[in-house]
């Protein structure tokens, strides 16, 4: 997946999406992260999940970037900043895993997707259905 933006940060996000709408309930996903381009030292890819399709929606997203580590970024509220926590020496290839169970999202990284490691958390009121893809 190649994608374009400016940045997934701060109070909008411009970014490309690949995603799937309607999802809802608890959940866990999974995704192996093989190789990640260096484009800048915050370049990212991982997994998001978003309440809606504007640029300053609420959002959990576990990620790997070239230079920064492994991140969990978060915004917790419509239009509020968005908060980010770092593992730093975490470099691709890796997996990645999201799971949500009610309004709690938890990010991992695992170099075997058997055994992992979490980044961080947060509760995340999400209401209805979400999106859930990957990032970059």
């Amino acid at each position: 997946m190649t994608g374009r933006g400016t940045n997934i940060y701060n109070t909008s996000d411009y970014f490309t999406y690949l995603y799937q709408g309607g999802k809802s309930g608890d959940f866990t996903i999974d995704v192996e992260v093989n190789s990640l381009g260096s484009t800048a030292n915050y370049a990212k890819a991982g997994i998001m999940v978003r309440q809606s399709m504007a640029n300053n929606s609420r959002h959990a997203m576990v990620l790997l970037t070239p230079a920064q580590g492994a991140g969990f970024y978060r915004r917790l509220t419509d239009g509020a900043s968005t908060q980010g926590t770092r593992t730093s020496g975490v470099t691709a290839p890796r997996w990645l895993r999201m799971k949500r169970t009610g309004n709690l999202f938890v990010g991992y990284y695992s170099s075997d997707g058997i055994s992992w490691t979490e980044v961080a958390n947060a509760n995340i009121t999400m209401t209805g259905t979400v999106n859930v893809g990957l990032a970059v």
